[in-house]
């Protein structure tokens, strides 16, 4: 076994905190790779041990990180946009936009309304303003 015998461990993560871990010895010998196991194994504990600290650290700042805050204030009174259950009368292209997806296909009713017949002065001003019509055309007829 020639070379640098080298045993990393894996990063341990933390808030703001990198943990890593080294450990390098050249084993020229065999009663070497005794206590270069022993080390490792150690270093092997210490890093669980690390990462169970860590794991309640991180747990228990994620509890005090939810005590502190307090849910937003929702406005009492939406402005802007018309929404489906909601105060207020919905706009009249939604509204016409339902009737159509429930199939009412009625056409809306019409408002009747009554005229006054015409007065005897306003059947002699149409009397008088189609004879001046009339006149008019006859004029432009016979001169072209």
């Amino acid at each position: 076994m020639g070379g640098r015998l080298s045993v990393h461990s894996a990063p341990l993560r933390a808030p703001g905190i990198l943990i890593l871990t080294q450990f390098g010895v050249p084993p020229q010998q065999e009663d070497c790779m005794a206590g270069i196991d022993a080390a490792v194994r150690e270093l092997k504990a210490r890093r669980e041990a690390l990462a169970d600290e860590l794991r309640k650290i991180d747990q228990a700042l994620e509890v005090l990180a939810g005590l502190g805050t307090a849910p937003a204030a929702v406005p009492a009174r939406r402005a802007g946009r018309w929404r489906p259950g909601g105060r207020g009368r919905p706009p009249k292209a939604y509204a016409e936009k339902q009737a159509v997806e429930k199939g009412a296909t009625k056409a809306p009713k019409r408002k009747t309304r009554r005229r006054k017949p015409p007065t005897e002065k306003q059947l002699a001003a149409l009397e008088k303003a189609r004879a001046a019509m009339a006149a008019k055309r006859a004029k432009a007829a016979a001169a072209s």
